[in-house]
């Protein structure tokens, strides 16, 4: 898959930094495409995100749209600035900020019909199962299991109603932007999503990860800072919410 690039044109007008400006000019985002939060032509929930937090700095948002292994390669050799969709303890030589931008699960997906008795994750002791290539959602599981990787989430759901796969594993919430996006593309392969079901397995933070460079320290600087802005005056909550993306990850007082 060849990367796609996008420059997002900032509007700063109406914002006012809350904190000191910076020299930094541009972030090279690397990232995967994720339904109705990263699309190729540079809409969706984080870009939106993203967006208002560089503005203030006038830092131009480019983004790169590559498989998710490969926006962990570009990010720790310095080809690109950050990554989305990072998990702490899973990844080396990446510089991590002190917030989080989401909380999702990680999931399986599988047919109601094939497995009735679900027991969590023992039940994909031993069976084949599906994940993005570079997402390492494996790493979560203590049972030992048979790995297929894929590079798009509708290649792992089309698997499973091919029964080429017993579980999908992924983030819930992608996944199911995923199935809504795509649901007139699955229809036309008789894929009822009625016949499946997704059973969550663990939480887990999701992270915008920086290279582990003085750009990139500043940068988590300048993200955690504008991050606890949008959060504090309600529009990351105002977002989510345009975007139907919800429940909305962040009560008060979360640690």
């Amino acid at each position: 898959m060849s990367a796609i690039f996008l420059c997002i044109a900032l509007n700063v007008g109406g914002l006012n930094a809350a904190w000191a400006s910076s020299e930094i000019k541009k972030i090279v985002l690397a990232t995967d495409t994720i339904d109705g939060l990263v699309e190729k032509d540079g809409s969706g929930l984080y870009v939106d995100m993203l967006t208002k937090i560089f503005a203030a700095q006038s830092i131009e948002l480019n983004i790169m749209i590559v498989p998710q292994s490969r926006a962990y390669r570009w990010t720790a050799n310095g080809n690109a600035d950050a990554m989305l969709s990072a998990r702490q303890n899973e990844v080396e030589g990446l510089y991590f900020p002190v917030w989080h931008y989401d909380i999702t699960f990680v999931s399986a997906m599988f047919k109601k019909d094939r497995f009735k008795d679900w027991q969590g994750e023992y039940s994909l002791q031993n069976r084949s199962v599906g994940t993005l290539r570079g997402a390492n959602y494996n790493n979560y599981l203590y049972v030992p299991i048979d790995l297929q990787q894929v590079t798009q989430r509708i290649e792992g759901i089309k698997m499973l109603k091919l029964d080429r796969l017993d579980f999908f594993l992924d983030n819930r919430k992608a996944l199911q932007q995923t199935l809504i996006a795509n649901a007139t593309e699955l229809s036309k392969m008789n894929f009822d999503p009625q016949q499946y079901q997704i059973e969550n397995i663990v939480p887990v933070k999701q992270y915008i990860a920086f290279t582990d460079n003085a750009k990139g320290r500043e940068l988590a600087q300048i993200f955690d800072a504008g991050f606890a802005k949008l959060l504090a005056s309600g529009e990351l909550e105002a977002l989510f919410v345009a975007y139907d993306y919800l429940p909305f990850p962040f009560p008060q007082n979360i640690d």
